[in-house]
This record gives C-alpha cells, structure tokens and sequence, in this order.
C-alpha cells in the first residue's frame, strides 16, 4: 500500500511588526493528509498547529514573498513527520481492514 502525502497550510499568524519587520509569522496551522494511492476512499489525517520563532537577524522571507515549501520546511524541522505519517498509514490500514464493527440493536 502506497499512501501519497500532502500539507496544506490553513493559517499562518504573524506579528504585525517586530523587530521592524511586517507580517512576522509565529504560528501555523497546518493538515497533514495521506490518501491510499489504489483506493482514494481510505485516507486519514493530522491537525494541529506549531509555533515557530523569528530570531532578530537571522534571515527573513517577507510574506508575500514566502512559499509553501518554505513553511512546510519549517513544519519538517520542528516535528516528527515519520510519526505522523506513521499514524496516518496506521489508521489508513484499520479503514482498509476493520477491526471493530458498530452494531444497532433493534430494541425498543
């Protein structure tokens, strides 16, 4: 089983101004979402949020100027992406091959 991985970045927070800098980013939003490569159907995801911190001097990529890769290379140095990815091939498995089933009875 392939799974195919994608981050999508729902939110960046930044500080109007600090440091004379505009639109200083501190916290991001982020989704990390694996798709069955055979099968669309089965895939799962992470949420969550990271704080990250702009260092006076060290180098600054204005806002508009700033890429997707860029803040996903940020998420890959602050968090354990294999263990995240790792979760998510896990519950991608237990959707392709249950485990627990939900019954209803019909009492009344």
């Amino acid at each position: 089983m392939e799974i195919n991985y994608n981050w999508k970045i729902h939110q960046l927070e930044a500080k109007i101004k600090q440091d004379n800098l505009d639109n200083v980013i501190y916290r991001i939003h982020w989704e990390l979402v694996g798709i069955d490569s055979e099968n669309s159907n089965f895939w799962s995801n992470r949420v969550g949020a990271e704080d990250v911190k702009y260092i006076d001097g060290e180098p600054f990529t204005p806002y508009s100027d700033l890429t997707k890769e860029q803040v996903v290379g940020w998420l890959d140095s602050l968090l354990d992406v294999e263990v995240l990815k790792n979760n998510i091939a896990a519950n991608i498995e237990i959707k392709r091959n249950p485990v627990d089933e939900y019954l209803t009875p019909d009492w009344d």
